[in-house]
């Protein structure tokens, strides 16, 4: 597994975080403190829990005062620790977002990540390197893609996250929206690979099963680290080191949770109509995310974690179309970007800031994504069906029933009525194209 957090010191150019009244100077990081000191910085010491922070490395400096030069370095200032930043944080509690050079900053600081010099930076203008992202291994493994253009068509590299032990979901995949893909490709030949995308259990008999589920399918890329809800953005990095070693050539990456549903004829619709420039090679797509962070049960974070009351845009993890042209840009900001467990918020949101890569949302009748919401157990008719790319289920059952109606409207069994002109009715062909529009 790669080691992502050694030593406790780092290197950073000095920055300043902006805010009214006395400014707390502490190494290369500028913090303001909102509530009274009353002499209590300037006093010998700061006693937080069993540390102890002596005047000569803490100074409280007026906002004329200058910045630390440039060449100055973390191990000549004071180590910052967690217990400090606790102490500070209520003064960014329920401030706005302040951007990800202020975030690395601040989280840098506060998880005593280091510079890892034997890191080769994939883009060295993007910063220092904080997270080893280059040295995964995988265990298991598809073969590499085909390093082949096709210039009739665009391709596309399809890929679920999956959770280890998540065998059935697997399965009801492979039985049905799989079949779909396989079936378009052979038509269109855009599919650069398929894989399952997991990482590692510590139940040897899960493993086991793993293991016979691949020498049977072929379709499984295990990622050589413990997978848990923890992990997930050092799983979405893993990922994309991955198709950086070995799909360098995609198009597109269809990324989706093992609880999507696609509708496959719509992905080539997508793949092959949406304007493919510099500026779509730049952006990634898919449905906003919840921009207010939740402070408690599975999706909490904690004021410390995160003190601002927002996050940046984002987008839902479910379902992201990510062109290729991405894949070593946000490579290169997990190398640079301290990760939080939120991986939909940390590379569709902090790290596509970073690299500068645009995140664009669906809008209009058409949708990347369905959630489903108020409706988790309503199978759409075919002329909804064409609405959207995908559809979150909510159970194996529901995956099915939608392959039904979905495969029955593809091989002519049902059709797509609308009105037409004059009191009559129009039938939508299924080769009809579905364009996707974003703002």
């Amino acid at each position: 597994m790669a080691n992502l957090f050694r030593n406790r010191q780092l290197s950073l150019l000095p920055s300043s975080l902006v805010y009214t009244g006395l400014i707390l100077n502490i190494g290369m990081f500028t913090f303001n403190v909102v509530y009274p000191l009353d002499g209590y910085l300037q006093n010998k010491q700061i006693a937080m829990s069993s540390y102890s922070f002596q005047q000569r490395n803490i100074d409280v400096y007026s906002a004329e005062n200058e910045q630390l030069s440039e060449n100055q370095t973390l191990d000549q200032c004071v180590s910052m620790n967690r217990d400090l930043f606790n102490y500070m944080a209520p003064n960014l509690f329920n401030t706005s977002y302040p951007g990800v050079e202020t975030y690395t900053k601040f989280a840098v600081a506060r998880l005593g990540l280091s510079t890892l010099k034997h890191v080769e930076p994939l883009k060295p203008e993007y910063g220092p390197v904080i997270n080893d992202v280059t040295s995964f291994n995988y265990p298991i493994s598809i073969a590499p893609c085909r390093n082949v253009t096709n210039a009739a068509n665009r391709t596309v590299f399809v890929v679920v996250v999956s959770a280890p032990d998540n065998f059935e979901k697997r399965d009801v995949i492979r039985e049905t929206w799989r079949t779909h893909l396989m079936e378009e490709n052979k038509k269109h030949m855009f599919l650069k690979g398929f894989a399952f995308f997991l990482g590692r259990t510590e139940n040897n008999v899960t493993q086991s099963k793993i293991e016979e589920e691949d020498k049977i399918h072929g379709d499984i890329i295990q990622l050589d680290m413990l997978d848990t809800y923890k992990n997930l953005s050092v799983k979405v990095a893993g990922l994309f080191n991955w198709l950086h070693r070995n799909c360098a050539t995609i198009d597109f990456v269809f990324k989706v949770d093992d609880d999507v549903y696609v509708n496959v004829r719509n992905l080539v619709f997508f793949a092959q109509l949406t304007p493919y420039d510099h500026y779509s090679n730049k952006s990634i797509f898919g449905i906003p995310g919840f921009f207010s962070p939740n402070r408690g049960g599975k999706w909490g974070i904690s004021y410390q974690e995160w003190p601002w009351n927002q996050y940046p845009p984002y987008m839902m993890g479910p379902t992201v179309l990510i062109p290729g042209g991405t894949i070593v840009p946000l490579l290169a900001a997990f190398q640079t970007t301290p990760m939080i467990p939120f991986d939909d918020v940390y590379y569709t949101g902090i790290c596509t800031e970073k690299a500068g890569i645009k995140t664009r949302f669906s809008r209009g009748d058409t949708a990347i994504l369905s959630m489903m919401w108020g409706k988790p157990h309503q199978v759409p008719d075919p002329c909804g069906l064409r609405k959207f790319l995908s559809w979150l289920t909510r159970t194996g059952q529901l995956m099915k029933k939608l392959h039904v109606v979905t495969d029955h409207y593809y091989h002519d069994r049902t059709t797509c009525i609308v009105p037409g002109v004059n009191g009559t009715k129009k039938i939508i062909s299924h080769n009809e194209p579905v364009h996707f529009y974003f703002h």
